[in-house]
């Protein structure tokens, strides 16, 4: 649970640093929530997740 030693970065795993993922994710929510928000493909192209 990383309750101990000194703080370090969060290891995630592969599944939650999927661009595919987050950009499923985060159309869904779009969907869901009957909101947008634009992103350009570019944003999103150095593995970064909104």
């Amino acid at each position: 649970m990383g309750m101990r030693g000194a703080p370090a970065p969060a290891k995630r795993a592969a599944r939650a640093r999927s661009v595919d993922n987050a950009r499923r994710l985060w159309e869904e929510s779009e969907k869901l929530t009957g909101t947008t928000f634009p992103l350009s493909a570019n944003q999103l192209g150095n593995g970064a997740v909104p």
